[in-house]
């Protein structure tokens, strides 16, 4: 092989390791926002990736670190267009837990997004928080299930597309 090869191969490489490599969350600025709190009711830590496109959920952003057993985590969302989103749990080697949900935020709003594993089920619930911070007195938050698809890289797409 020759050194161009050589160097055009190792390139190449290099540009497939860049879109493998998980990209950390981070809000879009100059948009309108809304405020998702994650909160990991369970002892395991949980995995949350949101994504900058909804319809096919692509371009997966991390939130890093992993939001600990027993803890919250507030996210500034965008606002006003549907946000999908994937929350991921090794509940006991047994059980993997992992839904994608899509939803579409109201700007100002507060919900939150509970994972709720339970007697060997997996459970979720989303919430709209902004009259209470009370789970007990909140609504319940409309949203669609999205269907995983294992991806080629971190761009995705990590659902299907709904149908038309």
């Amino acid at each position: 092989m020759t050194k161009a090869r050589l160097a055009a191969a190792v390139a190449l490489l290099a540009l497939g390791a860049c879109s493998v490599m998980s990209v950390p969350y981070a809000p879009t600025p100059g948009v309108s926002s809304a405020q998702l709190t994650v909160w990991n009711s369970f002892s395991n830590v949980l995995s949350v990736g949101i994504y900058k496109e909804a319809p096919r959920c692509t371009h997966r952003q991390t939130v890093k670190p992993m939001i600990a057993g027993n803890e919250r985590r507030t996210l500034t969302v965008p606002s006003g267009d549907d946000l999908a989103f994937t929350l991921a749990q090794d509940i006991s080697g047994r059980l993997y837990c992992r839904i994608t949900v899509q939803f579409k935020p109201m700007p100002g709003h507060r919900y939150l997004a509970v994972n709720q594993p339970e007697g060997g089920q997996c459970g979720f619930a989303l919430l709209d928080i902004t009259a209470s911070a009370n789970p007990a007195l909140a609504s319940r938050v409309t949203y669609v299930e999205r269907e995983w698809s294992t991806p080629l890289d971190e761009n995705g797409p990590f659902c299907t597309a709904l149908p038309q």
